[in-house]
């Protein structure tokens, strides 16, 4: 017998001892069943007393109160915080919640009051609402519009349409942009970079002559040759004590200087114009090195010398 044709029973007058025996077995405590026409006057004390269909025990009323931008209108059940009330919300939507939730101001709209403040948009590509970045700025970056996600920003999170403060226009995912792993087109770090080497006096891509990039990477491999215990030729160089002076280490335009004044050509094919040292013993210096070709610098290594 289920709790409905018990009540149906008991209302209906039928053995009431026999339901109501029935019921206190059922919870393990004694406990008198209502219907809505038959909510007792002052009992326990208080008027403010209605009936939870689902049951037909008593419970507080509440209807017509307000919880945020909640109204309750009745209960219609029970769960675990508690009876369940039907509410309605300020936007006009009917919800539910347990009292409890009411009370303790867990629930105070259907939901609604979440997206007013978020100001959500619709995204087409992802079929989802997100928060709405459009007009925000982050660092050179401005968010223009929705984009469609390509390439690995597909279930990334939502893309959108940037423009820089340089003019250019791209398409950034949103985790780029809030934890600013994206900051600009590239172009902040161009300048950033041509900051640090005018600095420093290096060359840059772009500069009066291009060639120069070809000689300060002869610079780079020199240094690290020297300087550089994890490079693969240290052991021949920095190894056995090749030092370079501290006027070539610390400054690329001396470097510069000396070998423009000592042979070195722009213009020359791979292979023709190689630096090398006189004496294989001590170290890269302008009294011990010269331009020459990979041929003549391949007969003045250590081994060929051994060798005749």
């Amino acid at each position: 017998m289920g709790i409905t044709t018990a009540l149906n029973g008991y209302h209906d007058g039928l053995d009431s001892a026999r339901t109501t025996a029935w019921y206190t077995k059922k919870c393990k405590r004694p406990c008198r069943l209502y219907t809505s026409n038959e909510i007792p006057n002052n009992e326990g004390g208080d008027n403010t007393k209605t009936v939870n269909p689902t049951t037909g025990r008593l419970c507080e009323d509440i209807s017509g109160q307000r919880y945020g931008g909640l109204t309750a209108i009745r209960p219609v059940g029970t769960g675990p915080g508690g009876v369940v009330w039907e509410l309605q919300c300020d936007c006009g939507s009917i919800t539910t919640a347990t009292i409890k939730n009411l009370k303790r101001g867990a629930t105070k709209s259907c939901g609604c009051n979440i997206w007013k403040y978020a100001h959500p948009i619709y995204d087409p590509y992802r079929k989802c609402y997100v928060d709405d970045y459009r007009g925000k700025r982050f660092s050179r970056w401005k968010v223009v519009a929705l984009a469609k996600p390509t390439g690995f920003r597909k279930g990334h999170g939502a893309s959108w349409l940037c423009q820089c403060d340089c003019g250019s226009v791209a398409v950034v995912g949103q985790s780029e942009l809030v934890s600013g792993k994206s900051r600009s087109c590239g172009c902040l770090v161009k300048e950033h970079c041509i900051a640090a080497n005018l600095k420093r006096e290096y060359p840059t891509k772009g500069d009066i002559r291009a060639a120069d990039d070809r000689l300060y990477k002869v610079w780079g491999s020199m240094k690290a040759r020297c300087n550089n215990p994890h490079n693969h030729s240290y052991k021949n160089y920095g190894g056995r004590g090749i030092k370079i002076c501290a006027e070539w280490n610390d400054d690329f335009c001396a470097f510069k200087a000396w070998s423009l004044a000592n042979g070195y050509d722009y213009d020359a094919p791979y292979g023709q114009c190689t630096i090398d040292r006189i004496d294989n013993d001590k170290g890269y210096e302008p009294s011990n090195c010269r331009w020459v070709p990979m041929k003549v610098q391949s007969s003045n290594k250590r081994h060929s010398k051994i060798e005749h």
